[in-house]
């Protein structure tokens, strides 16, 4: 199971999203300007925002299905899990 970490699979997302995840939920120019619209402050995220969102929370819950799996000595399911993470990002 060590092995698995080899890859850096959670270190590469983590530098590849990091930044832009902190602009969703922590202050600064990003998070101020998705809050202030003309009716006050309100969320104001946009459909490109919020799809990107939901394939990073995709990404997360496809690795956590697998390790899940693996603890669990289930390799068809996690063999399952990354076949149709793969077909989804083929979409």
């Amino acid at each position: 199971m060590v092995e698995s970490f080899n890859e850096k699979v959670l270190s590469q997302i983590k530098q590849q999203t990091w930044k832009s995840m902190c602009a969703y939920t922590h202050t600064g120019g990003l998070h101020v300007q998705r809050w202030n619209t003309e009716d006050g402050i309100e969320a104001n995220y946009s459909r490109e925002e919020v799809l990107e969102v939901l394939k990073f929370a995709e990404i997360i819950a496809s690795l956590a299905v697998i390790g899940v799996a693996r603890l669990a000595s289930d390799d068809e399911l996690a063999v399952q899990t990354l076949e149709a993470f793969k077909k989804r990002v083929e979409e």
